[in-house]
């Protein structure tokens, strides 16, 4: 009797962890694959502004990301912003995607890329609120936008782009 009472227990036990894990790969799973996009209309907080409305349109293109953010709302151009990580493999895949695509889109978006890995890019990163990579940043002429989390497919983003061009 006592060693069916402990079967039974032991049985209820694996169940329990079989449905925790279950959960566990399920959310890891979601988030993976981008599965949890989120939306925003104020992407960026101080100290990244549009600035100076009157902005020099001959200005030179910026060498960091940081600054490239700050040109894009000074100048009000729509802009994709990239963020990855040469380590990760859906990061790759979709800086391969936005390659691939931004010829169609440019000069009318202007596209940036930020390293996650590089430390030089600290501060663009916490200005964004990144946490997931890759993470896509899509903003318009008047700096709202959407943050989309995860890899994209090709029809979803020329969809985004396209949005962000028309946008004045």
């Amino acid at each position: 009797m006592l060693q069916q009472a402990e079967g039974a227990s032991q049985r209820q036990r694996l169940w329990i962890g079989l449905l925790v894990a279950a959960a566990v790969v399920a959310i890891l799973g979601l988030k993976a694959f981008g599965l949890h996009r989120r939306a925003a209309t104020r992407l960026f907080a101080a100290p990244i502004s549009a600035g100076d409305a009157d902005a020099d349109p001959s200005a030179p293109w910026p060498s960091s990301p940081g600054e490239q953010v700050q040109w894009a709302l000074r100048h009000k151009q729509p802009a994709m912003i990239l963020f990855y990580s040469t380590y990760c493999r859906p990061c790759m895949m979709m800086d391969a995607l936005v390659q691939m695509v931004k010829r169609d889109y440019q000069p009318d978006v202007v596209f940036i890329e930020v390293l996650c890995d590089d430390p030089a890019n600290a501060q663009v990163l916490r200005w964004a609120k990144v946490g997931t990579i890759p993470a896509s940043y899509f903003l318009t002429r008047s700096a709202e936008g959407k943050r989309i989390v995860g890899l994209m497919n090709q029809q979803d983003l020329r969809a985004e782009l396209a949005q962000i061009a028309a946008v004045d």
